[in-house]
Formats: C-alpha cells, sequence, structure tokens
C-alpha cells in the first residue's frame, strides 16, 4: 500500500464563491455546513477503479468541534487500493492555514475487522486535523485507488443530503468508451452533464443549496424520502445471483467439528422449528458478527469451514456458514438479500440500479411444510424475520429460482386482543383470568416456541399458558393476582388497568411531534381489542360510569367505552389504523389517535366509596 501526503495543493475546479466564508446565522439550525463536496469516480481500460474525494467543511458551534467533525476516515485494503492524501489543512476564522500534521495522520486496524484474522489486513486511515474553533474550516483531499478485478464493476450509492447542509456537492462518472453508465436519481429531478476528457465518457451531476435532513421518529429506515444517486457499469441482477447460487461445493462444505457442534445443539429438541432455531442460534451466539462493508472485502466470502474455524464472518459469510449447518441435516436453506423496494421498479421487478451495496446478506430462508422462513445470522430473533422489514423486497439466492425476481413482502395486519374477568376487593388486591390473542408480527413464534416461559413478559401476570401456538396465531392464557393494584387517594381509589405491552404501544410512538414532514411508517397495519371486567366490591362505584369517547377520521378509527352494570364495571378500547405508511396531510388525525389512546386518563379507572 502506497500512502502519499502532498499538503496545501488545491485544485482550480473550486469555485472563488466556495471559498467565501458563510456567517452561522445563515444555518442557524445547523452545527456544521459543507461548503463544497466533490467525487470524482474513474473506471479505466484496465478494470482498475479510482475514486477522488473533497470536502470543505465549516464547524460552526462548539458542538460540532467536539463531535468528531475534525476528522476524515478512509477504509481500504493495503493489499488490493492504495490512498493518496493531498490535501489536509484547517483554515482558522483569522484565515490562517494549519496543515495537519504528521501525527495526525493514523493508521489503525477498523473496527468493524476486530477479532479477525481473515481481515485483519484491512486498514483505516484517520486524518486528524487541528485548530479547531466554531468558524474554522476543514478541508481535505485524497484519492482511493482499486487495482484491476478487486472490484467487479464501478457502481456507487450516494446520499445527497445528510446531516447538516451542503451548498454544493459535485458527482462526476468517467468511464471509457464502449462501458454503459446506468443511473438513477431519487426524490431529484436532474440530468446529468455528459461530455467527454482525456479519452473518458463523463457524466457529471452538481447539487446545490441541499438542506439538512431533521430526523423524525418512524421514518423510512433506508431513507426512502431522501435525494440519492445511484449508479452502476452492470445492468443485470444475473452475475450477483449466479455469483451466489452458484457458489461451488467447498463454499458449503462442513468439516467433523461442525457436523458434531449441529448434532449437540439439535439434541433433545423435538420440532423441526426448535432444531433450526437451535442452529441459527449457534451461529448468531457463537460466531461473531463483523461489520465489515461488502466494498472492503472486494464482494468476496470465505467459505463455511474458514468461517467456522475463525469464529466470526461477515453478514454475508455467516449466511453462508447458517445455510451450510442447516443443509447438514438434510434441510434446504439459502442465503437470501434484503433491498429496499424503492429500489426496484414496480412493473418490472428489476433493481433500478444494481450495485452490490443496495442489497443485506444477512438472512437465510429456509423452507418448512410448505412455507419459507427467514432467520437471522447476527441478532436475537422472536419471530420471522420478515416482520422487521416492511417495504423491503426480498432476493433469493437460490440457484433453482430463475428468473431472478425479487420478492414483494405482503405486510399483514398486526392484531391484538385481550379479554378478561377480573375481581378487585377492598384491600385492593386484583384477581382472574386474562387470556390475550396475538395474530401477524405481534405473534413472537420463535421466541414462545423455544420458550415457552417468555409468555409471562407480555402481561402482568402470577401464571401463564400457551394454549395455542402456530406460526401466524399464538392464544395465552394468564391467571392474575396482583397486590397493591389500587392506589387510595383522599376516598377514592384509582386502578390502572392492566394491559400488555405487546399491541400498539409497543411500537414506542410516544411522544409524538407536533408537526411531520416526512411519512411516519408502522410495522404494519393495526387492529387491536382490549376487553376487561372488573366485579367490584359493594362499597365501591366508578367514578367514569357509563362513558364513552370515539373518534375517527382519516388515520382510522378509536373507541373506549366504560360501562357499569349490575356491580360490574366493563372497560372496551378499541383501535385501528388501516394503512401503514401515515402521509404527512394525514398525520395530525394520526396524532390525535395515539395521543388518545396513550393517554393516562383512558389507561386507568377511578372508584370512590359509597359510604
Amino acid at each position: 500500500m502506497k500512502t502519499k501526503y502532498i499538503p496545501l495543493i488545491v485544485f482550480a475546479i473550486i469555485g472563488a464563491s466556495c471559498a467565501r466564508q458563510p456567517k452561522s446565522s445563515e444555518w442557524p439550525d445547523a452545527d456544521a455546513v459543507y461548503l463544497n463536496r466533490e467525487k470524482i469516480y474513474t473506471l479505466n481500460e484496465d478494470g482498475s477503479i479510482r475514486v477522488r474525494e473533497y470536502k470543505k467543511q465549516q464547524l460552526l458551534t462548539f458542538h460540532a468541534v467536539n463531535s468528531g467533525f475534525g476528522k476524515t476516515d478512509i477504509l481500504y485494503s493495503p493489499d488490493h487500493q492504495s490512498v493518496d492524501v493531498i490535501l489536509a489543512q484547517t483554515i482558522t476564522p483569522s484565515g490562517d492555514k494549519v496543515p495537519v500534521p504528521d501525527n495526525g495522520y493514523v493508521k489503525m486496524l477498523p473496527s468493524s475487522a476486530r477479532g479477525s484474522k481473515a481481515w485483519s489486513s484491512l486498514r483505516q486511515l484517520t486524518v486528524v486535523h487541528t485548530a479547531l474553533e466554531p468558524g474554522a474550516v476543514i478541508e481535505c483531499e485524497y484519492t482511493l485507488e482499486s487495482e484491476s478485478e478487486y472490484e467487479p464493476y464501478l457502481s456507487a450509492n450516494e446520499l445527497l443530503a445528510g446531516q447538516y447542509p451542503v451548498n454544493r456537492y459535485r458527482i462526476k462518472v468517467e468511464i471509457p468508451d464502449g462501458i454503459s453508465l446506468h443511473y438513477h436519481l431519487f426524490n431529484l429531478d436532474m440530468k446529468p452533464k455528459t461530455g467527454r476528457h482525456k479519452g473518458f465518457r463523463t457524466y457529471t451531476w452538481t447539487f446545490n443549496n441541499l438542506p439538512a435532513v431533521i430526523p423524525e421518529k418512524k421514518s423510512n429506515p433506508d431513507g426512502k424520502d431522501l435525494p440519492r444517486l445511484v449508479f452502476s457499469t452492470i445492468d443485470s441482477l444475473v452475475p450477483l445471483i449466479n455469483e451466489w447460487s452458484y457458489k461451488p461445493e467447498y463454499a458449503y462444505a462442513r468439516n467433523d467439528t461442525m457436523t458434531q457442534a449441529v448434532q449437540n445443539a439439535i439434541s433433545g429438541k423435538k420440532s423441526v422449528f426448535e432444531r433450526i432455531l437451535a442452529i441459527r442460534d449457534l451461529v448468531s451466539q457463537q460466531v461473531v458478527t463483523l461489520p465489515i462493508p461488502a466494498s472492503a472485502t472486494g464482494y468476496n466470502s470465505r467459505p463455511a469451514v474458514e468461517t467456522w474455524n475463525s469464529f466470526a464472518g461477515t453478514p454475508a459469510e455467516k449466511a453462508i456458514l447458517l445455510a451450510s449447518l442447516i443443509r447438514s441435516t438434510g434441510w434446504q436453506a439459502y442465503p437470501t438479500a434484503l433491498v429496499p423496494e424503492f429500489y426496484t421498479d414496480s412493473l418490472t421487478g428489476k433493481l433500478w440500479v444494481t450495485d452490490l451495496s443496495l442489497l443485506n446478506f444477512n438472512l437465510v430462508e429456509v423452507p418448512i411444510n410448505g412455507k419459507n422462513y427467514f432467520l437471522y445470522t447476527d441478532r436475537p430473533q422472536f419471530r420471522d424475520a420478515l416482520f422487521d422489514h416492511p417495504g423491503r423486497v426480498i432476493i433469493p439466492l437460490n440457484k433453482n429460482l430463475y428468473p431472478y425476481r425479487p420478492i414483494r413482502f405482503s405486510t399483514p395486519e398486526n392484531q391484538f386482543s385481550l379479554s378478561g374477568d377480573l375481581k378487585l376487593n377492598r384491600q385492593g388486591i386484583l384477581k382472574g383470568k386474562v387470556q390475550v390473542n396475538l395474530i401477524g408480527g405481534y405473534n413472537l413464534y420463535f421466541k414462545l416456541l423455544t420458550d415457552p416461559g417468555y409468555a409471562r413478559s407480555l402481561y402482568p401476570c402470577r401464571s401463564a399458558k400457551v394454549i395455542m401456538l402456530k406460526p401466524d396465531i399464538a392464544l395465552i392464557d394468564y391467571r392474575v393476582d396482583l397486590k397493591n393494584a389500587v392506589q387510595n387517594l383522599d376516598g377514592y381509589h384509582i386502578l390502572n388497568l392492566p394491559l400488555s405491552n405487546r399491541g400498539l404501544h409497543s411500537y414506542g410512538l410516544q411522544p409524538l411531534d407536533s408537526l411531520r414532514r416526512t411519512p411516519l411508517e408502522l410495522e404494519a397495519p393495526v387492529r387491536e381489542l382490549q376487553l376487561l371486567t372488573f366485579s367490584l366490591n359493594p362499597d365501591w362505584i366508578p367514578v367514569d360510569a357509563d362513558y364513552e369517547y370515539s373518534l375517527k377520521n382519516s388515520a382510522g378509527r378509536l373507541t373506549i367505552r366504560y360501562t357499569w352494570e349490575n356491580g360490574k364495571l366493563t372497560v372496551m378500547r378499541n383501535i385501528k389504523i388501516p394503512e401503514r405508511i401515515i402521509q404527512p396531510d394525514h398525520y395530525a388525525d394520526f396524532k390525535a389517535l395515539i395521543d388518545l389512546w396513550e393517554r393516562a386518563r383512558f389507561k386507568r379507572v377511578v372508584f370512590k366509596n359509597l359510604h
């Protein structure tokens, strides 16, 4: 690996307008601003790739100074890539230029590769700027060159807007004649400027005045609504799928140690599900996940035996390992890729642009009893992984499936119901029976199958019994015996309703902001019913007897009703939200529903003494 530091060379392409030192009043809410950003991607005739990146960023607050803005991290593989730092300096508010000192260039093993011998050759070069203060400007420019065939093709996924505003962002792509560039621009309407430069065909996008992204709760996790440029020099997913689907047999081969570990893990497990989940836990819990970007590995993965022997692997390597171990028992299993749905054409199913960085490889598909289930390789798992990925599509890496078309997962409605008969005595002890019904994503099928006792954590109870458990539904009976269930205050008795921590409450929506700029995304459409009947001692009557509150609007409907009859109080809470995605113009209605649903007044009962 060759690393050169060439101080204080400024390219003329950075115009005089970008040298203006803005006042922080221009961005009153920003901690920092990019005055200029540039990236130039070059694909050479021999297949080698060069990326030149330049950034000029002004720090506006002490928060920015103390938040790591004054450094640039460059991840690379010394065996196949070289880094040249061209410019690294700080311009103080008084105009002095302070170059990064020699000890400001720090090479280290990236944290994503720690604990891995196989990827221990990877390096991170961190360029650390000095003389930082509010108003200072940091400049950094470098090139990253990859040797021929290290990366299978030229591609990039450029998120154009981030946490801080950008004055100017220029992206240029240079490719040889005879090679096509496939690109797609999301949430912006602009065509590239095309031309020729030193024997290359060029495509240039220049974006001005990109605002900062304001983070909002429950926004699309993949940045669906943000401006983004994706480009690639290949137009088909088939080479990628073939690379995975036709992995040579040695990739999935096993040694005796692996086979014995599988047998130990499934020993005593009765059902197919329990055995497969035990193998999944073996990979998830005993093999460390290395979150190394696929580009840093040259988009390569080691065979299962090597990953097992090292007890560490990238998500893709762990997917191959898990598929291998499951296949050792006679069941089928395939690594599976996930991609955000907005990257695909809804009519053809093809990716708008084929770029490996768009895909996530931490899932394995396992067909069981005529249905396909999806397992994580790198985290605890309580249910089928697909429930965690609304708005994404599945790409099975299975050579038996052709043509390769992403599969859209239809998000089922999450349904939750709770019904119970409870008795509250004058000592404030609440006893009775409650039944909970979980459907769709609310059903923690994998967890309840392997650990039925977990049901006790879903509801305040003395005991719990899972009386029915299927992949799509769970039915749980609870025995309730709550001491000190009532708070006494000046002759009044306050009972907080014994509600489950599943259902809509588990989404963690509260508190909701008063305004919304982007769509709010739920896990799934929601339907929920809570019905509790309380038998009281003769000396108490409810204050809120015979009361009903209903609301129906563009986001859904809600009913909360208190009924007092024959010495019994029945509380009914019912809500339905039919759409998973709440658009900004319906957000006020959605907030009204959730605020009422979660209002403390409607989650308790107040009694008073007759005497």
